[in-house]
């Protein structure tokens, strides 16, 4: 028996909240910026560690 592909009409469709989704967005980049700025701090307190302890 072969399938066929529900219209929109027969499948249970889920439709995304746009305000919901543009807060989850903004959340998620939010999120990303906090993550990527605690990853520049970690690179940039390594690399001048490593500059104090070759210039000691």
């Amino acid at each position: 028996m072969a399938r066929t592909i529900p219209t929109a009409d027969e499948a249970d469709c889920w439709v995304p909240d746009p305000e919901r989704l543009a807060k989850e967005t903004a959340d998620l980049l939010r999120f990303g910026t906090r993550v990527l700025a605690g990853l520049a701090v970690t690179v940039a307190g390594t690399l001048g560690g490593l500059a104090v302890w070759f210039a000691v």
